[in-house]
């Protein structure tokens, strides 16, 4: 009976350790073995210190593993730092390629590593500052966080955020600088299929990374009127053509993306888009050809006598 109980306590004590080990062991696991992951987005982040810990490490990417890019990965559980939330994006395009090529400056400068630790996690921020906003050119070795990082991106392109960033602050500070929009849906946080250069993954409270290269075209949100003078929406890719009718008339007048073709007529003031010129369709239907020069947010004419 002694050796009975003893050998039962003995399994007991076996599986406890195991089960701890495991618990301990798991969030160094490779997100892969247990998430969806893709090659077609990269994303940049800044992750944990040379041994795995958040605190304490010694200043620089000891390893190049502390802050660096791999491919997108969502971790269907809970606990883990793939487990995005929402995904903030640019409205800015060329902003939103510039923090993208910011982030993987940072993860290809080996001078720049890990730690919470407060008097060392805005290091980074410090050195990009007094170098310009050169990232690629700091040589001092300095230490960051994945929301400092990012902060440091948005900084060297003009947009305040505070040096000492929280992933609990994230999603309210971006949005509420105009140039943000947030998207939480499972298209956008459990797949990598609209993810775009620039857009920032978030785990509230605990994660953060930024996409850094992908496949997918940008896309303009456009509202517009229709023929019947509603408001219509349309979301279009990058350098492709479209048909909508901004004016409130059935027959007058339509807009086409990235059109050549340069005829003479009076120009529809349009919001964030240059004027090419008329094309005629038919007896009495025009096409306005139209250029984005930037995103458009909103397009809404007024209605033009041809």
């Amino acid at each position: 009976m002694y050796v009975t109980k003893c050998s039962l306590l003995n399994r007991i004590l076996s599986i406890t350790l195991m089960t701890l080990l495991a618990l301990t062991c798991f969030p160094a696991l490779p997100a892969v073995s247990y998430a969806t992951s893709s090659s077609s987005v990269r994303i940049g982040h800044a992750v944990y210190g040379e041994s795995g810990s958040l605190k304490g490490n010694k200043a620089g990417d000891r390893r190049g593993r502390e802050v660096f890019v791999e491919n997108w990965t969502y971790s269907v559980l809970g606990m883990s730092r793939y487990h995005w939330k929402y995904v903030l994006r640019c409205k800015d395009h060329d902003v939103a390629r510039a923090l993208a090529a910011d982030m993987k400056a940072i993860c290809a400068n080996d001078n720049i590593g890990y730690d919470q630790r407060k008097s060392d996690n805005t290091t980074l921020y410090n050195e990009a500052k007094a170098n310009g906003w050169n990232i690629s050119g700091i040589s001092n070795k300095c230490e960051t966080t994945c929301s400092n990082a990012i902060s440091v991106c948005l900084n060297a392109e003009g947009i305040k955020i505070s040096k000492s960033w929280h992933t609990s602050r994230m999603r309210r500070d971006l949005v509420n600088t105009g140039m943000f929009e947030c998207y939480k849906s499972d298209k956008y946080v459990k797949s990598p299929s609209k993810l775009v250069p620039g857009d920032i993954l978030l785990k509230p409270g605990h994660h953060a990374a930024m996409v850094v290269e992908s496949d997918n075209p940008f896309t303009y949100k456009l509202t517009y009127l229709n023929h019947e003078g509603k408001t219509a929406h349309a979301r279009i890719e990058e350098n492709k053509d479209v048909l909508i009718n901004p004016n409130n008339s059935s027959e007058i007048s339509y807009i086409k993306m990235d059109s050549d073709k340069n005829l003479a007529g009076e120009v529809p003031s349009l919001r964030n888009y240059k004027f090419i010129g008329w094309k005629k369709t038919g007896s009495r239907t025009f096409i306005a050809c139209y250029k984005a020069e930037h995103q458009a947010l909103k397009i809404r004419s007024k209605k033009v006598r041809i």
